[in-house]
């Protein structure tokens, strides 16, 4: 009775972890100025409550691996830049893109924006980020 009570174990284990599955995060993409196109070095990428910052191109990369996939919600940062907010919705059948601009004056910060802040090419997504001295 032991023996099968321990290989009923072994395989209820073998069974949650076969369907247990890890997500591989791998997103790439650059910040740039909308103004001028230039590259924005040193741009601060929130994404699953982690941080990353653009190199002298403007260019950053997330990867790594994790035992559920995150919500892909992306906050990007520079001072003297407004900053943004994108949400990426995969669970229909179609994707889903929602840019929110950061506003002081709404209680959860952030409100709708236009889709010029963020684009999607080639699997690389690019942030435009407006100076705030432009406003």
């Amino acid at each position: 009775m032991n023996q099968l009570i321990r290989i009923s174990g072994i395989l209820t284990l073998n069974l949650i972890l076969l369907n247990s599955c890890d997500c591989v995060v791998d997103h790439k993409g650059f910040v740039l100025n909308e103004l001028t196109n230039e590259p924005i070095t040193n741009a601060t990428i929130q994404f699953d409550n982690r941080k990353f910052t653009t190199d002298s191109n403007g260019y950053f990369e997330i990867s790594y691996v994790t035992g559920f996939c995150p919500t892909e919600k992306y906050t990007v940062t520079k001072d003297n830049f407004r900053d943004y907010e994108l949400l990426i919705d995969r669970s229909s059948e179609s994707v889903s893109y929602e840019v929110y601009e950061r506003n002081d004056y709404l209680e959860h910060g952030y409100s709708n924006s236009n889709s010029n802040s963020f684009q999607v090419r080639n699997d690389t997504l690019l942030f435009f980020l407006e100076p705030r001295n432009s406003l």
